[in-house]
Formats: C-alpha cells, sequence, structure tokens
C-alpha cells in the first residue's frame, strides 16, 4: 500500500520508530497532542538535543495542527471513509 511492512505501518500508528531522532520527534509531536500544546521546556530540549531546529519544531507543532483541524472537519461533516479501517490499540509493537 505504502511501501511499509504491516509492521512498520502499526509502529507507524503506535509512533514507535527505529531511528532515535524521529523518535524524538514522535514523542515531541505525541506531547503535544496529548498537552494541547502545553509542553514543556524540557521537551523542547529534548527534542531539539535529538537534532531538530526551531525550524522543525514548529513544523512538527503544524503537523499536529493539520492533523486535528482535518480530523474535527471530518467527524464534523461525517465525511465517508474510503480506505481500511483501523481499531485503535488493536496491535501491539515489542520496542
Amino acid at each position: 500500500m505504502n511501501g511499509l511492512t504491516e509492521e512498520q505501518t502499526e509502529a507507524s500508528r503506535q509512533g514507535v520508530a527505529n531511528d532515535a531522532k524521529v523518535q524524538a520527534g514522535l514523542q515531541f509531536a505525541q506531547s503535544v497532542t496529548k498537552n494541547r500544546g502545553q509542553v514543556t521546556g524540557e521537551e523542547i530540549a529534548a527534542v531539539k538535543a535529538a537534532g531538530y531546529n526551531d525550524g522543525d519544531v514548529l513544523e512538527i507543532v503544524l503537523n499536529v495542527v493539520a492533523n486535528t483541524l482535518t480530523n474535527y472537519v471530518n467527524h464534523i461533516a461525517e465525511t465517508e471513509i474510503d480506505f481500511p479501517s483501523v481499531e485503535a490499540g488493536k496491535f501491539t509493537v515489542a520496542q
């Protein structure tokens, strides 16, 4: 479907990466989402220590915003899902 194996696809869904920098970015994005943008200075320092700069941090935040916005609009519009449904938390990826 997207060039990823089933295991890679599921790991992506769960926010797990093999690359340390990518993992730090995913963890930061998850925190932005979970805390509604109220991330700590320590979290910003951690993602920067992993190799991200201010522009990268902003891009991560904007990706969270874009996904949140489209999800809200699609819920309100009751958009028909035209791709296979995924049951949240159905699989567990070994880390």
